[in-house]
């Protein structure tokens, strides 16, 4: 699910990114939360042009938790993988964030490192590679500390989106961290620590 609102900038270089994934098996929904600057046209010519993409438009402008139910209803798959409009991605992305999930049942999400693109800052965190206890990493990065070491983007067991209700929208640019939050309260958590996204900030 890659959620979009104005980003016609940029969208097709990170469009780009998703369309090489490794990974065989995946549909691409890309959701525009009513784009107003020519974002929607962009989409649909890239849905013309790549079967595997699938333009959708929310009926208003749903804020971002709004888009991100509205983009996994649209999906099919076992696994909801959330990715923003203006990040990154590297190849193995999709394929890396698997990996957990096949190999833990219990893991609800998953996420990774990132890199910050034209910036040597570090922002990895100690946080063991593969599956960790929720509960310690709600105690130990999420409740003791303002920022968050999940960036909103993820892949998500169906499953487990699907017990935790989605999103909750009056929580709205915090929506996401409240359903890491929640996830973390009732399953294990994988972590992958390789930079798998470069944020842009665009």
């Amino acid at each position: 699910c890659v959620l979009v609102y104005n980003h016609a900038n940029v969208i097709e270089t990170t469009l780009q990114t998703i369309l090489e994934q490794s990974l065989g098996d995946y549909e691409v929904v890309v959701s525009d939360d009513c784009s107003t600057d020519g974002t929607w046209e962009i989409l649909s010519a890239f849905q013309e042009k790549y079967p595997r993409i699938r333009a959708i438009r929310t009926p208003r402008n749903l804020g971002m938790a709004g888009n991100a139910n509205f983009a996994a209803a649209a999906t099919t798959g076992d696994y909801i993988a959330l990715l923003h409009h203006d990040d990154l991605y590297r190849r193995d992305l999709l394929v890396k964030w698997m990996g957990p999930l096949e190999q833990f049942p219990d893991i609800g999400f998953v996420f990774n490192a990132y890199g910050l693109e034209n910036s040597e800052v570090d922002l990895s965190e100690a946080i063991p590679s593969g599956r960790v206890d929720g509960i310690w990493l709600l105690k130990n990065f999420l409740f003791p500390r303002w920022g968050c070491p999940i960036r909103g983007t993820a892949m998500i067991r169906r499953t487990a989106w699907n017990r935790a209700g989605g999103m909750r929208v009056e929580f709205g640019l915090l929506a996401d961290i409240d359903l890491w939050m929640r996830l973390c309260m009732v399953g294990a958590v994988g972590y992958v620590p390789d930079e798998l996204i470069t944020v842009r900030h665009a």
